[in-house]
Parts: C-alpha cells; sequence; structure tokens
C-alpha cells in the first residue's frame, strides 16, 4: 500500500484485504441522513451522500482520501511532502481536468473551519448537489 494505512468505510461487515482496516461508516455519518442528499432532483442520491460522508470524514480526521478504484503507485512521501510544506492547505486530484466534480484522491487538514465553509460554498451553489443541511 506504498506507506498508506487503508482504511475501508462500511455501514456492514465486510471482508477486506489484509492490512487494510475495516471502520464503521456510522461514525462518521450516519445511513439514515441519505435521505437528506439530493442531487438533479433525484432524493436519496448516493453521489451527494458520498460527497457529505468525504467531506465530513476528512474535516474530522483530516488525512487521504482516495476513491475504491485509485491504485497509488507512489510512496506515501511523494503524496505527504507538499502537506509539510504546507505549499497547500488542500491537495486533490482529478481524473479528467475538465472535469474536476470527480474527484480521485484530496488531502484536507483536520478540522479546518476555512475548509469547511469552502465545501459549504461549493455544494450550496452547485446546481447538481443540493445537501440539505451543513456538514
Amino acid at each position: 500500500m506504498n506507506g498508506f494505512t487503508a482504511r475501508v468505510y462500511s455501514y456492514r461487515s465486510l471482508k477486506i484485504p489484509p492490512g487494510a482496516v475495516l471502520c464503521d461508516a456510522a461514525t462518521v455519518l450516519p445511513a439514515r441522513e441519505l435521505r437528506r442528499y439530493t442531487q438533479g432532483g433525484s432524493p436519496e442520491n448516493l453521489a451527494a451522500f458520498s460527497d457529505a460522508f468525504r467531506y465530513r470524514l476528512l474535516r474530522s480526521q483530516g488525512g487521504w482520501w482516495f476513491d475504491t478504484d485509485v491504485i497509488c503507485l507512489a510512496p506515501v512521501e511523494q503524496f505527504v511532502s507538499p502537506c509539510r510544506s504546507k505549499a497547500a492547505a488542500i491537495l486533490a486530484g482529478w481524473e479528467d481536468h475538465q472535469q474536476q466534480t470527480e474527484r480521485f484522491f484530496m488531502s484536507m487538514m483536520k478540522h479546518s473551519d476555512a475548509l469547511l465553509q469552502m465545501i459549504w460554498n461549493a455544494l450550496a451553489t452547485s446546481s447538481a448537489v443540493r445537501p440539505v443541511r451543513s456538514l
């Protein structure tokens, strides 16, 4: 895993690979909250819920988020160095530079109020995603 600890968040028990850690997703965002998130007029939208989950997790714990379909080929030090140098408060990578809503990795500082406001503004002003309440 190139120096990363892989934590898999789930609302149910899963078989996961050796070395990964299974975590209770309900400690980040209860599953019942799904009904609060809509996208394009569709209630209980998993994409909007996933965004809220990702942002809450990173705000509460800091660290890195990698989508499950991402393979990290570089050692952790190549990712951590920009954070330590404080060259960037937020690091993010996208699969397609023209469609930046498809995040595949991001890193955030723990308890960042400025970051929380940025996230809320982005979600609240998006025509595609409308959370019902703040993160």
